[in-house]
């Protein structure tokens, strides 16, 4: 049971953030360009948490 609980309780979750490099707004993960400044400097992130 206390294995069953530790399992649970120690999964990792991931979340991509995508932003532009040029000016860090927030872009749509299929964006070729980002929609504030135009630049097609996009970064990907994937966090664990």
């Amino acid at each position: 049971m206390i294995q069953m609980i530790r399992r649970i309780f120690s999964r990792t979750t991931e979340e991509s953030i995508v932003e532009c490099r040029h000016c860090g707004a927030n872009v749509e993960p299929e964006a070729d360009f980002c929609p504030g400044c135009g630049s097609t400097e996009i970064a990907s992130y994937e966090i664990a948490s």
